[in-house]
């Protein structure tokens, strides 16, 4: 993998290949170490991250113990590589604010070599872990910082993701107008572009912004339309549809496919798990962006 370049490019990562990862990070670890090689150590670090994209957290968590660190100052290229694995690996194992440290680390050193793509593309993760630990205000520097970065260079992915998570963002800073404009501006950029698992995702932002706003068929008529569509997100788009519904007072025929099954409320950050946790048929009353 040519270093620089962005992990969620890998197919191995997005289909779960995890076997094969395991065999390169061993092939990588085996590999001569001396001298020192940056695109060796960049390439475990870049393993070690698609590993634990892959579920694998803690054969990822050995190639990196494994790996060390070189000093900042004299390879901060190959440091901010693996602080931003270091990043997700705290982040898959629950701990955000060391998750929000390592990737701000990341940030730092892509700015020090001149690595605006990256520093764009971890403006926005770090984002996303500021606005599950409650710090809006930052989320919003943030993803402001990596919008206005990839328009200057023309990323227009990058774009496209820094304009959905804010959308998202200014709604729980209470911005509601401004939220759905940056939300509605955010499928438009994705489906431009041919993203649809991206322009799904947006669309379930855009539902719990209008079910914030009160606007709830039409936050029910996004999240049906989402749950029906797309697999990783569907349990969320499931909760919202059913909240609208049962706000307007009307009993919810079930989605194709889930009769006897009502969602618990997610836990924070985790909406890919909510179909694990769709299991009682109990429903609560919730604020729709406690949903994150």
């Amino acid at each position: 993998m040519v270093p620089g370049s962005s992990p969620a490019s890998l197919p191995s990562a997005r289909q779960g290949r995890a076997a094969q990862l395991q065999e390169l990070g061993l092939l990588l670890h085996a590999s001569p170490a001396f001298p020192p090689c940056d695109a060796r150590q960049i390439a475990l670090a870049q393993t070690a991250l698609h590993l634990i994209l892959a579920g694998q957290v803690r054969f990822a968590r050995a190639l990196l113990m494994a790996l060390g660190e070189p000093p900042l100052e004299e390879k901060p290229g190959v440091v901010a590589w693996i602080h931003r694995a270091r990043a997700h690996l705290a982040s898959a194992e629950g701990d955000l604010s060391e998750g929000l440290r390592w990737t701000r680390l990341a940030v730092d050193g892509y700015r020090l070599v001149g690595d605006l793509r990256n520093t764009c593309s971890q403006l926005t993760h770090a984002s996303s872990a500021c606005n599950k630990a409650g710090c809006y205000e930052k989320a919003e520097a943030m993803l402001r910082e990596a919008e206005a970065l990839a328009e200057r260079l023309g990323l227009k992915p990058g774009r496209a993701m820094a304009r959905l998570h804010l959308g998202i963002t200014l709604a729980f800073l209470g911005k509601l107008e401004e939220a759905e404009a940056m939300e509605r501006q955010a499928i438009i950029d994705c489906s431009e572009m041919g993203y649809r698992r991206l322009h799904l995702g947006a669309q379930v932002y855009l539902a719990r912004i209008l079910l914030r706003a009160g606007r709830l068929p039409e936050a029910a008529q996004l999240a049906q339309y989402a749950a029906d569509h797309l697999d990783s997100q569907a349990g969320l788009a499931r909760v919202i549809h059913m909240y609208c519904i049962l706000s307007r007072g009307i009993h919810p025929s079930p989605f194709p496919g889930a009769r006897r099954r009502h969602c618990h409320p997610p836990r924070l950050g985790c909406s890919h798990r909510c179909e694990r946790r769709c299991r009682e048929p109990t429903f609560w009353p919730l604020d729709p962006l406690t949903l994150r």
